[in-house]
């Protein structure tokens, strides 16, 4: 983030010691199920029930005169669910936000490019429940958990499953 000289503020300055934001966010149209903070504490992912992932400007969306209802200082919205999403995760570099959701999918989106649509992973027959990333940096191997009695594990880098 960055202050009103143009000083960026780290990640202490936001999630500090002490909480220096309280309010309730409200843009879902459902329930939300799903929350993420990107680790720099600037970004925080939400997901529900309306199938959207939405991305929230931390400092901007709490400053003091918002959040009116129904308002949404958007950083982003990813859209591509088909039901309700359940879990969300940030790469450890902050690139991508991957979802998992109740129709069997997993998203996975390029922060920096919110009108393009995720890659897809599609290789559950059943609700996709959690989802991790492993490793430092880019998000390229990702481990997900699903209804269908499964561990699935993927390598971002190439298209296919590594193992189900």
């Amino acid at each position: 983030a960055v202050d009103a000289v143009g000083r960026h503020r780290s990640a202490e300055s936001l999630c500090g010691e002490r909480l220096r934001y309280q309010g309730l966010l409200r843009a879902h149209e459902g329930c939300v199920n799903a929350v993420a903070v990107s680790a720099d504490c600037t970004l925080l992912a939400s997901g529900g029930d309306d199938t959207r992932v939405l991305l929230w400007d931390i400092e901007a969306s709490m400053a003091a005169d918002f959040p009116k209802p129904h308002q949404f200082n958007a950083a982003g919205c990813f859209t591509g669910h088909r039901s309700n999403i359940f879990c969300l995760r940030w790469s450890t570099d902050g690139s991508k936000i991957v979802s998992s959701a109740n129709d069997c999918l997993i998203f996975v989106y390029d922060v920096a490019n919110p009108e393009q649509p995720g890659r897809v992973i599609s290789e559950h027959s059943a609700a996709v429940h959690r989802v991790a990333i492993m490793g430092q940096g880019p998000a390229n191997v990702l481990v997900s958990a699903s209804e269908d009695h499964s561990i699935g594990v993927y390598d971002l880098r190439q298209r296919v499953a590594l193992q189900q």
